[in-house]
């Protein structure tokens, strides 16, 4: 297999015109392939979605020569993006042929100089930008920022690490949607309330079916439609903004094709079955 190699967030001073993005892709790719190397690079790797860095790629993507050297296009999320900005990065890499990978999933960039990380609305916002992305950009990898102690998912008190609500709920949705998963077509009639949906294998090879509905909001009953007619049952795993407790699988009865369930507030509900 080839591995990508990158110059991370390049815009930020390091490469700030896209032209030497370009040449940089040109004489770097030349070079690893004289050498024999099977590595090849990202495409982008900018530091937010939106604004400049949605052009940047694009001198070295249209360029014949730098192109082949590329495996793959990227972005990191901070800040976040409007629906039409997550979708143009998923028409860039369509239009070029080429996996779109989030190589930096996170929401506020400057939360390491604070604690910032550990509050309500860090966490709501990082479940947003978990959905928006998988509603709207659909990249074939997410890369969360991150597992070390920058960004840290565990909170240090007295010399005890313990687990935050943002640790479940990464957990919930990485253990939770089934590896190589395909994505599934979702619809919501409430802004606040964001639904993906996928298809994958679990273990002995049976089909996974995985929906992730996030409730930005207040307390509210919804109904899901759309399930197959014989489902009697879905296993449903929840975790709140509010209260970050390990989440306890419980099961939910379902007929002729949907369901009624209560979200709580500023929540993520999973709800899983197999086949």
């Amino acid at each position: 297999c080839s591995s990508e190699l990158s110059f991370n967030e390049p815009g930020r001073g390091r490469m700030p015109d896209p032209e030497h993005h370009r040449e940089f892709g040109r004489l770097l790719g030349r070079r690893m392939e004289e050498l024999g190397l099977r590595t090849r690079l990202l495409a982008g790797d900018v530091a937010s979605p939106g604004g400049p860095n949605l052009e940047y790629p694009k001198p070295l993507l249209e360029d014949p020569e730098a192109r082949q050297y590329v495996d793959a296009l990227a972005f990191h999320s901070w800040g976040g993006a409007s629906p039409e900005t997550y979708r143009a990065w998923s028409d860039m890499a369509r239009e070029h042929d080429l996996p779109l990978f989030c190589t930096e999933l996170g929401w506020y960039a400057l939360a390491h100089h604070s604690t910032a990380y550990h509050t309500a609305l860090y966490t709501l916002e990082e479940l947003r930008v978990y959905q928006d992305l998988l509603l709207h950009a659909r990249p074939q990898v997410l890369m969360h920022w991150e597992y070390g102690g920058s960004y840290p998912l565990l909170l240090e008190e007295e010399g005890e690490l313990r687990p935050t609500a943002r640790y479940w709920m990464v957990g919930q949705f990485a253990n939770l949607t089934p590896q190589h998963a395909t994505a599934l077509g979702t619809e919501s009639d409430h802004e606040d309330v964001l639904f993906t949906a996928f298809r994958g294998r679990g273990e002995g090879g049976r089909t996974v079916h995985t929906l992730h509905v996030a409730n930005l909001g207040a307390d509210r009953q919804a109904t899901l439609q759309g399930l197959p007619r014989g489902l009697t049952e879905l296993e449903v795993s929840h975790i709140s903004v509010h209260d970050p407790r390990e989440p306890v699988a419980r099961t939910v009865p379902a007929a002729d094709g949907g369901l009624k369930m209560r979200l709580e507030p500023l929540s993520l509900t999973t709800l899983r079955w197999e086949e």
